[in-house]
């Protein structure tokens, strides 16, 4: 009976520990991934701003893989490995560009991931806007 008790006792304890350290754990995760997707989006303003300043034109493109690598190619970019986001570019009614990684569907059902999406406006004059993170 000593011996239940002692390893009930101990796997309570781990459970308890691992129930309050997981949301830690979980945002350091979510921190750095959205590191990564801030900085792709970044570097697709910057490759678009370039490719506007040459042809005059912005590379506009959806978030299913052929046409994210049709982009992502005529931007000169590797595309990311498939992780949890996925990324598009779309011309906005008031004629800016928009830029987006936001988390896949796939992503959202088998992680439980909010939908979240991260994006950068980039003005009619080129001019890129501070980005945010949106639900």
């Amino acid at each position: 009976m000593k011996v239940i008790t002692s390893l009930s006792w101990v796997v309570g304890s781990l459970l308890l520990l691992l129930a309050v350290s997981w949301p830690l754990i979980d945002k350091v995760m979510a921190n750095s991934e959205h590191a990564v997707v801030e900085t792709t989006v970044q570097n697709l303003v910057t490759a678009q701003q370039t490719h506007h300043s040459i042809r005059e034109d912005y590379v506009i493109f959806s978030a299913n893989e052929r046409e994210m690598q049709t982009g992502f190619g005529k931007l000169d970019m590797a595309v990311p490995d498939a992780g949890n986001y996925i990324y598009e570019s779309y011309r906005a009614e008031d004629g800016a560009v928009v830029v987006l990684g936001l988390a896949s569907p796939a992503a959202i059902v088998r992680e439980r991931m909010p939908p979240l999406a991260y994006s950068v406006r980039i003005g009619p004059d080129g001019h890129a806007e501070d980005g945010e993170w949106q639900r």
